[in-house]
This record gives C-alpha cells, sequence and structure tokens, in this order.
C-alpha cells in the first residue's frame, strides 16, 4: 500500500474567545462528513483532492498539513473516531453495499469488520466504551423512508445488543 500523503490546509486561528466559523482544510476538492476526534485537537474527514474517489485525511485541527489515510479506486466516508481516539471506523462504498472497516487513526492496516447492503446512506457512532459501532442505514436516501418497520428492527437490534424487550417501556 502507498504511504499517507500530506495535503496542505489552514491553521486554526486562536485570536478570538468568542465562537466564530473558519475552514479548517482547503483541498482542491470537495471534503466531506468531518469527524471531530473526541479531544477536538483532531479532524477526520473525507475528500476528493486526489482524483475521483473520496479518500479518508485526519489532520491537527491547528494545523495546516492533513494525512491521507486511504488509497484506494473506491470511496470511502462518514469517518467516526473510537473513544480513546486511537482509531478511525469508515465506510468503503462498492456498489450499492458498504464496507464497515478501523484502522489506526494515525495510519495503518484496514480491518475489515461487515458489510452493510443494499446500502443507501449511514451514519457512525463508537458506543462510549468503543466495543460497538453503530451504523444508522435507511431505506433510501429520503429520510422520510424510515418507517415503522425500520424502527421496530432497530429496536429488536438493540434489545439484543444491549438487553430487554422490544416494545417494553424505557425506564430511566
Amino acid at each position: 500500500a502507498p504511504a499517507p500523503q500530506a495535503a496542505a490546509s489552514p491553521a486554526l486561528p486562536k485570536t478570538s474567545s468568542s465562537p466564530r466559523a473558519f475552514p479548517l482544510t482547503s483541498s482542491r476538492g470537495l471534503e466531506r462528513h468531518p469527524a471531530l476526534s473526541p479531544d477536538g485537537q483532531k479532524l477526520a474527514y473525507v475528500s476528493n483532492e486526489a482524483g475521483a474517489t473520496f479518500d479518508l485525511y485526519v489532520k491537527d485541527v491547528d494545523s495546516p498539513t492533513a494525512l491521507r489515510l486511504t488509497t484506494s479506486a473506491a470511496s470511502v466516508c462518514c469517518p467516526a473516531w473510537s473513544p480513546d481516539q486511537r482509531s478511525l471506523a469508515f465506510l468503503r462504498l462498492v456498489g450499492n453495499e458498504a464496507v464497515l472497516l478501523t484502522m489506526p487513526a494515525l495510519g495503518g492496516a484496514e480491518k475489515r469488520l461487515t458489510t452493510v447492503s443494499p446500502w443507501f446512506g449511514s451514519g457512525l457512532s463508537f458506543s462510549p466504551d468503543g466495543r460497538l459501532i453503530a451504523v444508522l442505514d435507511i431505506d433510501s436516501d429520503e429520510p422520510a423512508a424510515f418507517d415503522t418497520a425500520d424502527a421496530a428492527g432497530l429496536e429488536a437490534i438493540l434489545a439484543h445488543v444491549f438487553g430487554g424487550t422490544p416494545g417494553a417501556p424505557v425506564r430511566d
């Protein structure tokens, strides 16, 4: 596999104590799916600056340089940081499937976890202890397409993973 490559971006301004919007990246291509690390010091995102497909990049928010982590013929999306910030989860898009992968946050070998098929749009999130990765997948690119059958399926999965009975009232 090719070595990760760096891409330039602007540094984080440190002149104001008031919240304000400013760019963290400035690649030649499109940039999507930003994900700040739990401590707010690193940014993971995908960009097509190196070609037709979207690759995964990570950078310190106060540095102009980004590290390119993936170099695949298939686009990636939806990066998510592990709670300990040592790894990233992301999806590689292959046809109408999405392959869920993890890799070290500063580059290294990818680990394939599972395939979501068919795939129409997702988001990823680690559990607080880092043992589970939630994958949101809907039946179309229209959010309104999430219907009661989807809700029942999600409820059954959550009950199986975390215990409990689908349809049972949730206690605080």
